[in-house]
Parts: structure tokens; sequence; C-alpha cells
């Protein structure tokens, strides 16, 4: 957290450090996140201390896609509560915020995992999958994070709508739709660049999707807060 007085120096990092410091210390946020984070961490022990575990170890190169999903899935609702800076700062950077800050806690560990799981389970080939699903997923699970909790503040509606829970998480999923279809023609036609284009097509498709869907978020955000003192 020594990073943390250096971050809070921008307007959206301050918002970050807030959400950061909420993460750290309400124990519901704990439970929600933490254990997932955990199996991250200790994934790439299971190679090192279990004998044996490398022949049974298809799944392994896997985890920090999975490491992310089930964040997403852990803290959506979670992230609903809106923390009492939400008022403080405008919408766009409001919302910025809350992403970068749900970033910074699941991606190091899943990016950590993306680089190290396939190498110590000796599937060097699961790269261009793990590598391109792995970004995709956290910017588009950044995006969708933020889209119930603005639609909250709706001066209309007090909960997201059952099509808005159901449709969310189906675009979560369908992020890994163009680079596993890189993959697999690379796989089909045996060509390797079409293979590793997939990880900066992934990328691509997780920043897009956050950005586009924080904008969205900020759009809903912006008539629900409260107006500034009139300038002088």
């Amino acid at each position: 957290m020594r990073a943390l007085p250096r971050l809070a120096a921008s307007p959206v990092g301050a918002v970050a450090v807030d959400e950061l410091r909420a993460w750290r210390c309400d124990p519901r946020r704990q439970a929600a996140l933490l254990p997932v984070l955990l199996v991250g961490l200790a994934a790439p022990l299971v190679p090192l201390l279990a004998v044996g575990a490398l022949q049974g170890a298809e799944f392994l190169p896997y985890t920090a896609v999975a490491v992310v999903l089930m964040a997403y899935a852990n803290t959506s609702d979670v992230h609903l509560e809106q923390p009492s800076h939400a008022s403080t700062h405008p919408a766009a950077v409001h919302v910025r915020g809350r992403q970068l800050a749900w970033l910074l806690w699941v991606g190091p560990v899943s990016v950590v995992a993306a680089l190290a799981l396939p190498a110590l389970a000796g599937r060097a080939e699961t790269y261009p999958w793990v590598l391109s699903l792995v970004p995709a997923l956290l910017g588009t699970a950044a995006g969708a994070l933020v889209v119930p909790p603005a639609l909250c503040r709706s001066p209309h509606r007090s909960v997201p709508g059952r099509a808005t829970r159901l449709v969310l998480p189906l675009g979560v999923a369908m992020a890994a739709g163009p680079e596993s279809g890189l993959v697999l023609a690379g796989d089909l036609a045996g060509c390797d660049i079409l293979r590793w284009l997939a990880v900066p097509t992934g990328v691509t498709v997780g920043v897009l999707a956050a950005w586009w869907l924080g904008r969205v978020a900020a759009a809903r955000v912006a008539p629900a807060l409260p107006a500034g003192p009139p300038p002088r």
C-alpha cells in the first residue's frame, strides 16, 4: 500500500484508493474476493507439492481465467453498494476509479497466474489461450461491474432489472469469442501467427469493453448525482 499516496494524486486514483481501502477493510468484500485470489495464489504450488500433479494438470493453465470469472461473479453483488465518496466526484471519475480499484485487486493475481501456470504445468501451447482470454475477461468484467450500480442510482430504478443481471454476465462470457476463434483457427490451419494474434485481440477487447461499459455507467450515474455548488 506504499504506492497509494502517489495513486491518490489524480481524481481517478483518489476514488480508486478509497475503493481499495474499502475492499481491504470491509469483511463482506473480503469474504467475496479473498478466497478467489487465494486460489490464484495457491494454484502454482500444486505442481510443486503434489507428486504426479503434472500428469493431471490439464486445467491448471486456465486457473487465471477461472480466477477472473469467479472474482466477477463473487463481487458483482457487493459492487452494488455505493461508497460514501460516490457523490463527491464527477460521474466519469467515480466510475473509472471503481474500475481501476477492482483491476488492481484482481489483475495482478490473474496476470501472474496466466504467465506462470502454463509453464509450471508443462503446457506452453496454452499460452495463446490464456494470455488472450485473461485481458479480455478482465476488461469486460471491470466494465460490467459498474453498470448495475449506475442503474441503481437512476432516479427511476432502485435495483438492476432481471434482464441486466442476465445480459451482463453473458456479455462477459462473450468477450472470449474473438480470441477463442482466432486460436481455434490457428490450430486448424497450423498457423502460430494466427494463434498469437489472439493476444493483442484480447487486450483490445478488454480495453474497449472497459471503456465503453464505463462510459455507459457514467452516463447513467451523472443525472443521479447531486449538483455541485454554483460557480461564484
